[in-house]
């Protein structure tokens, strides 16, 4: 028979039994009792020191009842109330309020748990598709094609994600912040290239949640990859004396047409590629980038100066693409840099915007024609070069104009 020890109306029993150890039969005392809801059991091995805690727990329990038992009539109607209120949740009533203490040390100070609760609904809906990765990335591609997206641009979407679809296998939901990170760091590109590739990302996670795939209004992972500072390094341009050699050096009207541009209105080479003889309108004395071919996807008008004039005049019967070439710049600048000795990367577009500030003294006016902001001018393109280079470089004409006659083929 177990031995009961009591306290008040609580009783508790402990039983007799015996456990083995290395062969060896030792007497053993377990303490039972119920308590919150559920069966506790603790084993001792005297009677005594099973009687000592039997004894403390009887007393706590019994304190316990007491403390029920004196209720108000408020009191247990509230309990009454919470008791019906947590009965749908199947939750017993000092669970839930154990629940709720511990809920309440871990959200911030003045938060309540209502609050912290519908956030984290917000962050993970159970309703949200599970899109496979690889599906999102063709979306957003077959999107942007059939938004207008220029091709470059298009080749550079596919160039950042489609490896993507080869490195995870999942659900653009299951990807997070760490995993973007470390993939990005195992490409092994360049600092510059690997900032390319995050804003790639950024704007396919941002599509993701624009379709429901990802929760609307809250960060993306994507968004939250630590952004790259890349340091600018000096930027390079070349002399008027240099412009010159390369003009006069020009032995094919490609050559001729291509630096004459780039140098005189800094329009980029990818846009240089995507003109067409009607873009350019030599009575009024612009270029006109469309829409369409510009980088920024904003048209924009840049003025013909008085070399350009001279050196596109004698193609004013022209029509079609002004070059054959999807990439004429990979031909072109590597014949330039065969001339000069050397050729600094991106040298026309930072040479046309540096000449053109000290020409102007109007940072504002420049980056309007060069389709950038102030800003980007300054961190980027401008080097600082004196007013009488730029008189030289913007002086850069034909030897004769007298003999200059339309040609009929294309370049």
């Amino acid at each position: 028979m177990p031995l009961e020890v009591r306290d008040g109306n609580t009783k508790l029993k402990i039983y007799r039994g015996k456990s083995t150890k290395n062969g060896k039969k030792y007497p053993l005392f377990t303490l039972v009792y119920y308590e919150a809801g559920r069966r506790q059991r603790k084993a001792f091995g005297s009677l005594e020191t099973a009687k000592n805690e039997a004894e403390k727990v009887a007393g706590r329990l019994e304190q316990g009842h007491r403390d029920v038992l004196r209720l108000t009539s408020a009191d247990q109607h509230s309990f009454a109330l919470a008791t019906k209120e947590l009965a749908p949740t199947g939750v017993p009533l000092l669970d839930a309020i154990r629940q709720y203490v511990a809920a309440v040390k871990v959200i911030p100070k003045g938060t309540s748990l209502l609050e912290a609760a519908r956030d984290f609904a917000q962050r993970h809906p159970h309703n949200t598709p599970r899109k496979p990765i690889s599906e999102v990335v063709d979306e957003f591609l077959k999107a942007k094609e059939q938004d207008g997206a220029s091709d470059d641009y298009l080749r550079t979407l596919r160039y950042h994600l489609n490896p993507l679809k080869e490195r995870f296998h999942t659900a653009v939901q299951d990807i997070t912040a760490a995993d973007l990170d470390a993939w990005i760091r195992s490409l092994g590109h360049s600092p510059r290239t690997r900032k390319k590739v995050l804003a790639s990302l950024t704007t396919l996670f941002r599509f993701a949640r624009s379709l429901g795939y990802l929760p609307k209004n809250v960060p993306t992972e994507a968004d939250s990859v630590t952004r790259l500072k890349v340091r600018s390094g000096k930027i390079g341009i070349i002399s008027p004396e240099e412009l010159e050699k390369i003009l006069r050096a020009a032995d094919s009207d490609g050559r001729k047409v291509y630096f004459a541009l780039g140098a005189f209105t800094g329009i980029r080479a990818a846009e240089l590629s995507r003109l067409e003889w009607s873009d350019i309108d030599l009575k009024r004395r612009h270029v006109e980038i469309g829409a369409a071919k510009a980088k920024t996807a904003t048209r924009r008008l840049v003025p013909i100066c008085d070399a350009l004039y001279a050196w596109l005049l004698p193609y004013t019967a022209r029509r079609g693409r002004i070059f054959k070439s999807k990439r004429p710049a990979q031909h072109f600048v590597q014949w330039a840099g065969t001339i000069i000795g050397r050729w600094p990367s991106n040298a026309l577009r930072h040479s046309f915007v540096s000449y053109r500030v000290a020409q102007t003294q109007n940072v504002a006016q420049t980056a309007l024609e060069a389709g950038n902001s102030p800003a980007m001018i300054f961190a980027n393109y401008r080097e600082l070069v004196t007013k009488e280079a730029a008189d030289k470089w913007f002086s850069v004409v034909p030897r004769s104009q007298s003999n200059n006659r339309n040609a009929e083929k294309e370049i």
